[in-house]
């Protein structure tokens, strides 16, 4: 009985952390370029609906640094599992509580796969994809890290998509710029 409360408490513990503590993923030099890859551990910017099933809309992103060149790469599922794509160029808007705004562009063409939005076993039978952002004007994240995001709008083949944010998701955004920007 002691040996499953131990089991219980740690299991407890490691859920706890891992709810509030943004990790980085990966931190390595390649080996032929020269050149260190850090990645932030991805994150939920806004779910609605159930993760097991096509009825869901959700985003999750992370960041990603190539030497001092940083990227957000986000993986996306559209409701009711609909095939969709992002074209290079097209924007990724996050609007702030004091209504700015700040644009970002996709790096290259990205069309939904099944399963291209898993993290793991979540959403692996799932219609989605991972495409990824840069912004010309704030490559350094002052700007994204210093606001808090209120709206975020995502331009695809459909139109576009149109989300508010939780205070609290927006507070784990800027916790995940702080991180990638720390790490050398």
């Amino acid at each position: 009985m002691r040996v499953f409360f131990t089991l219980l408490t740690t299991l407890m513990l490691f859920c706890f952390n891992s709810a509030i503590s943004q990790t980085i993923a990966k931190n390595k030099r390649d080996e032929f370029k020269g050149y260190s890859i850090i990645k932030t551990d991805w994150e939920v910017l806004f779910k609605k609906g159930s993760s097991w099933t096509s009825n869901s809309t959700s985003l999750k992103y992370r960041f990603t640094k190539i030497d001092e060149t940083i990227m957000l790469d986000i993986k996306m599922i559209l409701l009711e599992g609909k095939v969709f794509s992002i074209s290079k160029y097209n924007e990724l808007i996050f609007l702030f509580d004091d209504d700015t705004t700040l644009t970002y562009k996709s790096l290259y063409d990205v069309v939904a796969s099944e399963g291209g939005a898993a993290t793991g076993l979540w959403g692996a039978s799932l219609w989605g994809l991972m495409a990824s952002y840069s912004s010309e004007h704030d490559i350094d994240l002052k700007e994204l890290e210093s606001k808090k995001v209120k709206k975020i709008r995502i331009y695809t083949d459909e139109g576009f998509v149109e989300k508010e944010i939780k205070s609290k998701h927006s507070d784990i955004l800027k916790k995940c710029i702080k991180l990638i920007k720390e790490q050398e």
